[in-house]
Parts: C-alpha cells; structure tokens; sequence
C-alpha cells in the first residue's frame, strides 16, 4: 500500500492536464475535419499552379503500381514545391523549398521512383489531368 499515494498525486496530475488534453483533441478533431483529401492541393495557398498539383496528386493517388509515389508528391508540396509546364508535360521545382535541400529531397525521394514520377508528368500519359490552359500553352 505504500504506491497508494503515488497514485493518487497521478490522478491529481491527470485531472490537471485534462483541459489542455481536451483542448489539444479539439485541435485535432478541426483539422481532420478540415484537412485537404488526398487528391487535392495542399498548399492551395500557391494558386497559380494549384490546379497542377491537384491534377498530379490525383494521378498519383489512382496509380496501384506504386502507392509511396502520391507521399512523395504531397510531401514536396506541403513544403512548397511548384510545377511549371516545360515541354511536353509539367516540372517540379524548388519554389518555396530552398535549392540545397530540393537537391537533397529529389535525390533520396524522387530518384528512386523517377519513371513512375515522369509518367504522371507526361501530358501525353494523361491529357485530360491537365488544366485546360495548361494543355494549351504545350
């Protein structure tokens, strides 16, 4: 009987975290409720190319060949990166992340899953992805 003690000042430490607890499940509960679906832009605070990256997460989303290849993709773009249309389909680029650390997160992330990733990029692998003015401009 001697831990009796120790757990009752427990539950008295339980009781006085429990308000922020709550408040931290609350938090929590707002973002899952608001969370972006996986096909959609999460950074749709760069709108210029938003409709790019929600066209491309929900190529790489629908492909059963490689599922880590839709991770790869919504990862750079949660920390900024940008498609720009070059040649016959789209580019990633650094935008917002700064050029060592691309260079660093495309060598280890997007290199190994290079071909999957330059299929999704192709505008001939997947014309009707594109935002119509994008198919234009090519």
């Amino acid at each position: 009987m001697d831990d009796l003690p120790l757990y009752r000042a427990a539950g008295v430490a339980i009781e006085a975290i429990r308000p922020t607890t709550e408040s931290m499940r609350a938090g929590w509960d707002r973002y899952l409720a608001n969370r972006p679906g996986p096909t959609e832009d999460p950074r749709s605070d760069l709108a210029d190319d938003s409709a790019r990256w929600s066209a491309l997460l929900t190529a790489a989303h629908a492909d059963p060949e490689d599922p880590e290849c839709w991770g790869v993709l919504h990862g750079l773009r949660c920390l900024g990166a940008r498609l720009e249309v070059a040649g016959n389909g789209l580019r990633i680029t650094p935008g917002e992340i700064a050029p060592d650390e691309y260079a660093a997160l495309r060598e280890r992330y997007l290199v190994p899953i290079a071909a999957r990733v330059t299929r999704l990029l192709r505008v001939d692998s997947a014309p009707d992805g594109l935002p119509s003015g994008d198919r234009e401009r090519m």
